[in-house]
């Protein structure tokens, strides 16, 4: 998450002071503070209609509810340079999977990592930058796995300290370790079993990097 508003409520890092939500205080990223203000308009909306949607499938609602937030991290407009050119190139071609079909999904969590991402012990090495790298390490809560083409993760850059993020093509690879993907816990949660949410290896995986 990066680094935290201080104790007494000065901005420190990318984080403001904390806001307040219902009498609570609230830290946020500093970019957000601008949606506070909309919340109250698009907030009760969008409860509703996830209301509606959990009476025919508490899975996707749940994925619904809690994926645009890992999806977050993801929204970079622009990038600098000398990676431009590069970032602008795979915007489009990512755009272009959507055009034509494709889902995608995130397989971001580890084991052991308490649902902090930024405990990512995975690595990557790259195999023809600035792109194309090969991923190792053990993920889980992969959503929609079977189904999506392809998979948002995070994994750290040799030489680096932490975490970037990268994707996987996904389309018509099998889960038997072959290409480097293999499954290792089938998901089986009780109330969100069509989400998908395998446990898997990666053992050099062939993956891209999302972002500059």
């Amino acid at each position: 998450m990066g680094r935290s508003a201080t104790a007494n409520g000065r901005r420190s890092g990318r984080f403001s002071a904390p806001a307040r939500t219902r009498g609570s205080p609230v830290g946020h990223p500093c970019g957000f503070r601008r949606y506070l203000g909309k919340f109250g308009a698009i907030g009760p909306p969008l409860c509703t209609l996830l209301r509606i949607l959990a009476q025919g499938d508490p899975s996707i609602t749940l994925a619904s509810a809690m994926h645009p937030l890992v999806l977050s991290s993801s929204r970079i407009s622009t990038v600098p340079e000398p990676y431009t050119a590069a970032w602008k190139r795979q915007c489009q071609d990512v755009f272009d999977t959507v055009c034509e079909g494709c889902w995608w999904g995130t397989i971001v969590s580890e084991p052991g990592s308490g649902g902090d991402s930024g405990l990512t012990s995975a690595v990557v090495e790259p195999s023809r930058p600035l792109l194309d790298y090969r991923i190792t390490g053990r993920k889980h809560f992969g959503s929609g796995s079977g189904m999506t083409s392809f998979m948002i993760t995070q994994a750290v850059p040799v030489g680096e300290r932490g975490p970037d993020l990268f994707y996987l093509d996904v389309r018509h690879v099998p889960w038997d370790g072959s290409t480097g993907m293999t499954l290792k816990a089938p998901w089986r949660g009780h109330g969100r079993r069509s989400t998908n949410s395998h446990a898997c290896s990666l053992a050099r995986a062939p993956g891209r990097a999302h972002g500059g």
